[in-house]
């Protein structure tokens, strides 16, 4: 009988079924809570969000559709968002590309801590002039979601949010995607 070979780092490096497991886990449909708890541009507002995930590419990169509905001064109001992530090898990082109502937005660089479990990003902001924009967020037990958004500025925080979300469907249902889908790409 053999001794088995300790996993080296390549041979750890080459695994990739952590990053299908990290795609996989935001697979169907999703109910999301943001509460503000700083926001130095406004008052303060709670955002009900809603996104449909599904596969672009199976194991490889993953579509998403996001609907935001919050209340301001102008009454409810409703953003949509098609998004699509996919791990690029020689970043190490998973990238998010964002079409925002029509129109291509800045996209975000996610990593990933595979101890926590959690997907994080940091990047800088052109308004206002010193600030970074801060996320992380985490799935635990594929059901539900906690995160941080934050908006800082030296060591002062300009806005905070935390996100909070549980899974409502396994399976992202293809025609509501679709619909969605179509809506925000063809504005």
């Amino acid at each position: 009988m053999q001794a088995q070979e300790p996993e080296t780092p390549a041979k750890l490096v080459k695994d990739t079924d952590w990053i299908v497991e990290e795609l996989a886990v935001r697979l169907g449909g999703n109910d999301v809570n943001h509460k503000e708890l700083v926001n130095t541009f406004g008052p303060l507002t709670h955002r009900k969000e809603r996104f449909l995930c599904r596969w672009l590419e199976k194991g490889k990169a993953i579509e998403m559709v996001r609907e935001i509905e919050q209340d301001s001064e102008q009454g409810k109001q409703t953003q949509r968002t098609y998004m699509v992530c996919r791990y690029d090898p020689n970043k190490n990082l998973f990238v998010q590309t964002m079409t925002l109502e029509g129109k291509s937005g800045p996209g975000i660089d996610l990593s990933w801590d595979r101890k926590t479990s959690r997907l994080e990003a940091a990047k800088s902001l052109p308004e206002p002039v010193g600030a970074t924009v801060e996320l992380s967020f985490k799935w635990t037990g594929n059901k539900t979601l906690k995160g941080d958004h934050k908006i800082i500025q030296g060591d002062k925080a300009l806005f905070h949010e935390v996100i909070t979300g549980k899974k409502i469907k396994t399976v992202a249902n293809d025609q509501e995607f679709e619909q969605l889908k179509a809506s925000i790409l063809r504005k």
